[in-house]
């Protein structure tokens, strides 16, 4: 359970850019349609208008570019039984590290792993503050 929040937390935050994106596109796209429709109600309308509204039109294909190379946003769900899975799997492998013969396994584990890092709990199972 603990894990999948975490999932999700780091699934929102790598999403925040492409929603901001978005949010921008959109109103990018108003702003454009409200400079067409003065510029289509108006003959006389200002050269102004429709620099302004190519500059709007530049700029939308540059996000929708830009959205274009953004992750898709993906739903990582784990078994509600997943931790006691994680449990039992690392207890496996803690025996079979400990048996003998077990040095060329210990070496290409070593190898594979780039970074350990372990996040603090309080009694209650919630992160401690980190203070940055």
């Amino acid at each position: 359970m603990h894990l999948q929040r975490e999932l999700d937390a780091r699934q929102r935050a790598s999403l925040g850019k492409r929603e901001a994106i978005e949010s921008t596109l959109t109103d990018i796209r108003l702003r454009a349609a409200k400079i067409l429709q003065r510029i289509e109600e108006d003959d006389d309308a200002p050269r102004s208008l429709t620099t302004r509204l190519k500059e709007l039109e530049a700029e939308e294909a540059r996000l929708e570019r830009e959205l274009s190379i953004q992750r898709e946003r993906t739903v990582i769900r784990l078994p509600a039984n997943y931790e006691a899975v994680y449990r039992t799997a690392i207890a496996q492998l803690e025996e079979h590290l400990a048996a003998r013969g077990a040095s060329a396994s210990k070496n290409v584990i070593r190898a594979l792993i780039d970074a350990v890092v372990v996040h603090g709990v309080d009694s209650r199972g919630g992160k401690h503050g980190r203070g940055l």
